[in-house]
């Protein structure tokens, strides 16, 4: 059914002792000395990330690139941060100025990738891979590859995996004598007691999209032709499906029956979100791995996975599959790369930033990697392990958004997301929106 389901490569094994191959030589030549420290002169590398503030990671990964500057200190490395889609703005002002950061991270997929391209900005991994002495491509599935390549190159390399789930509180619902949903017709009767209870049925909105959009792509790919839909959005340039029409009149009709907070903006993107769900005033959250670390220990403890409630009329069963896919990469400015002062300072912080000593250290604090490792179950939260265990059995379906032919296209779509779950657009405007800006990028 689905052509790109991908299967995760964190193994998850009883071992006392973290199994990571060639961790101590990151960053380093043959010869055991670093290929960024051979010469004397000091070189500056800038970073760009969104692993900082609030994030669940930020604090592990500082202590990783605090370890690499220990390791290298002929190189000065400066990190440039910014929250979640901030960093799309910041990256389009520094490439727009001719002031792009050495090594960044971005989105996966050809709408977030076509630009970089086009403008000759993301290095074709394959020249990083044969420079570097310690990261190769075959370190990940072929099915991370398939996933993000564009025009079947590698522009960039996944860092961080994904997989959608859903949550209720146990407790709110055994208060209420409720059983988890199964259907829609189900969802809507638990919402009715939740709601009458003073209790916010679904910890969902949509700021920028996020992450309103998982959610309507976990509805729209349960109808027929929703996968598919989203697969020819870049190809036959429109967004008017029935699966698209049929997932927009739900989340509106859920709108109106009061599923969701009431300001959907401010409980929108990721940590906001998160926060109805551990005060215990939402029974409720679909949410990904990148939240858990957001989740508080006495939610976890009352919190119980299900599968994404069956819509009428779904010829996909939820139970079966989940929205998810790769997100986060990190790509290589070319003419950093190029560049033979920042040449081997480039690879080594891109050798650091794709080893297992930093994907298993990320791990621990939340992350799906996308690379193939081994972790001991010790080095992970449990509730982590537990909801990596439930979703494991799911295929894997690409969210609607990563199937967007280019970067206006997609500001519409963020734009239009938000105010479907606002209900300050009708369904038919929201279809109309989208399906013109998706038209408008046909070349």
């Amino acid at each position: 059914m689905f052509k790109r389901g991908i299967r995760f490569t964190l193994v998850l094994v009883m071992a006392v002792m973290l199994v990571i191959a060639g961790c101590s030589s990151a960053g380093k030549s043959s010869n055991g000395e670093s290929a960024a420290t051979s010469g004397s002169k000091s070189v500056k590398i800038r970073l760009a990330h969104t692993w900082g503030g609030t994030d669940g990671k930020a604090g592990v990964f500082k202590q990783q690139l605090d370890e690499f500057r220990a390791a290298h200190p002929d190189i000065e490395l400066v990190e440039e941060f910014a929250p979640g889609d901030e960093l799309k703005t910041k990256l389009k002002v520094d490439m727009a100025s001719g002031n792009t950061p050495d090594v960044f991270m971005y989105w996966a997929g050809e709408s977030f990738m076509r630009p970089l391209i086009d403008g000759d900005v993301a290095l074709n991994m394959a020249d990083y891979f044969a420079a570097s002495p310690s990261i190769k491509k075959e370190q990940w599935s072929q099915g991370a590859w398939d996933s993000t390549s564009v025009d079947g190159k590698a522009y960039l390399v996944p860092l961080e995996a994904s997989k959608a789930f859903f949550l209720y509180n146990k407790e709110i619902f055994d208060k209420y004598q409720l059983q988890p949903p199964t259907t829609y017709e189900e969802f809507k009767q638990v919402s009715k007691v939740l709601r009458e209870n003073g209790i916010i049925p679904l910890s969902m909105g949509s700021k920028g999209s996020n992450p309103g959009h998982w959610f309507f792509s976990a509805i729209a790919t349960q109808f027929a032709g929703g996968v598919e839909a989203a697969e020819k959005l870049s190809t036959e340039h429109t967004f008017n499906a029935d699966a698209f029409k049929k997932a927009a009149q739900i989340i509106n009709e859920m709108k109106s029956l009061k599923v969701f907070p009431d300001d959907t903006v401010a409980s929108g993107d990721w940590a906001p979100s998160v926060v109805p769900y551990n005060e215990g005033k939402a029974a409720m959250i679909f949410t990904l791995p990148w939240s858990l670390p957001n989740l508080s220990q006495e939610i976890k403890e009352k919190s119980e996975l299900i599968h994404f409630p069956k819509m009428d009329g779904a010829v996909n069963d939820p139970a079966s599959y989940t929205i998810g896919g790769y997100t986060m990469s990190l790509v290589i400015s070319k003419a950093s790369f190029e560049d033979p002062a920042k040449k081997e300072a480039v690879i080594a912080l891109a050798d650091a930033m794709l080893s297992d000593q930093m994907n298993a250290a990320l791990a621990g604090a939340g992350m799906m990697p996308a690379k193939s490792l081994e972790t001991a179950v010790g080095n992970l939260d449990p509730f982590a392990v537990k909801v990596y265990a439930f979703t494991n059995p799911y295929s894997v379906v690409p969210f609607t958004k990563s199937k967007l032919p280019g970067a206006k296209s997609t500001e519409v779509f963020n734009r239009s997301m938000d105010e479907l779950f606002a209900g300050v657009v009708t369904p038919e405007d929201f279809i109309k929106k989208i399906n013109e800006a998706v038209a408008g990028e046909k070349k």
